[in-house]
Order: structure tokens, then sequence, then C-alpha cells
């Protein structure tokens, strides 16, 4: 049985989610929202994450070489 706090990441390893496990389900409001753009399946520019209350947790800047574009 699984108990205590999860966390789950994308495939570029940036935080997707976090919560907590209670008689193995998921509980809470662990979720994490992304807010950005993507050119050709990446991620670029300015990225924000929101909690589940809204409230902005982090900021990342993503730089990407779009002279091939």
């Amino acid at each position: 049985m699984k108990n205590g706090v999860f966390k789950e990441y994308f495939k570029d390893e940036s935080l997707s989610c976090v919560g907590e496990y209670v008689n193995s389900e998921k509980d809470g409001e662990g979720e994490l929202y992304d807010e950005g753009e993507y050119i050709n399946d990446k991620k670029t520019d300015e990225w924000k994450t929101y909690n589940a209350t809204g409230t902005l947790n982090k900021k990342k800047f993503y730089k990407e070489n779009l002279d091939n574009f």
C-alpha cells in the first residue's frame, strides 16, 4: 500500500505535478500547470508553472535556435 508524497516529471525532466498517495490512491490538489509556447515540439521563450490554486510556482526561459524555421 502506497502512502506519502509523489512527484511526476515531463520528458524534459521538469516537474509535472506533485501530490500525495493515501491508501495507494493519489489525493489532494497536487497538480502543477505549465503555460508557454512550443515551436516544433520544443519549449521556447518563457514558461510559467502554476499550482492548482493559480499561484505562480516557477518561471523558466528556454532558448531555442529559431534560425532553422
